[in-house]
């Protein structure tokens, strides 16, 4: 069964929306960051380039880790479900 008849690309931009958010509340609220360096920290992060700024508490480092490695697997997940639906597009498979 193809994955692109469940997922679509909206599912997709709400998970990475969703995805975005929780980063932002993570750092903002754990790491004590502004808004402005919890966005631009969770976007790096999102986008696989990396944190910006250094985090001075346990708490912070314990969620950015997690954050990172969530990232990673959400990253390789959507790379899976897009080539899917391409796949699914381009090639008649039942």
């Amino acid at each position: 069964m193809l994955l692109s008849r469940h997922i679509t690309i909206q599912t997709l931009i709400v998970w990475l929306i969703a995805s975005l958010g929780i980063g932002v509340l993570g750092y903002h609220y754990l790491a004590n960051f502004d808004w402005y360096d919890s966005l631009l920290n969770a976007s790096m992060i999102l986008g696989g380039m990396g944190p910006m700024d250094k985090i001075d508490n346990n708490t912070g480092k314990v969620f950015a880790s997690a954050y990172a490695i969530y990232c990673g697997v959400f990253f390789l997940l959507i790379f899976a479900f897009i080539i899917d639906i391409v796949v699914a597009k381009y090639v008649n498979v039942e």
